[in-house]
């Protein structure tokens, strides 16, 4: 007797895996448009984010201190985001399906305040739980790796 993949624990581990790519997707597109209300529409509507960001300090707490970083580099830091895009995540469910984890990059070029232009790749991180049968955000970790010969940041996180 074979057994029903269709419907068996693969198969809903599959839909979840879906479901976590869809909304990656769904984010990036937000982030390209810049369109922060909905960019947040993908992270837990509680103050348990927990962002380990690229700029210091080293950990900010809750929604409204991502709202804050997103408001200080479109204010403050960068004149407009020329291009971007992101690459398809690697990612995974626990067991139970109750927790979900994995990495992606985006890739951006950026005309700063002052005119330079920049190109970055950053690194990204996410974890994931459920909440209200939505797979969103609750841990984010964006970085760019370090030569450690020179001390200086790889922006474009080369291999």
């Amino acid at each position: 007797m074979m057994a029903d993949t269709a419907n068996g624990p693969g198969a809903n581990k599959a839909r979840e895996l879906e479901a976590i790519r869809q909304m990656e997707a769904d984010m990036s597109k937000a982030i390209a448009r810049l369109d922060i209300p909905e960019v947040m529409t993908h992270y837990v509507d509680n103050d348990s984010l927990v962002l380990f960001d690229q700029m210091t300090p080293r950990q900010y707490n809750g929604r409204q201190a991502m709202i804050d970083i997103w408001n200080d580099f479109l204010e403050n830091k960068v004149k407009s985001l020329d291009s971007y895009s992101s690459s398809e995540p690697t990612m995974w469910v626990s067991e139970a399906g109750d927790l979900a984890g994995g990495f992606l990059f985006h890739s951006s070029d950026l005309t700063m305040l002052d005119g330079t232009q920049m190109s970055v790749v950053l690194r990204v991180t996410h974890v994931l739980v459920k909440q209200n049968g939505r797979w969103v955000v609750q841990h984010e970790h964006g970085s760019f790796p370090i030569n450690w010969e020179t001390g200086e940041v790889d922006y474009l996180s080369k291999e």
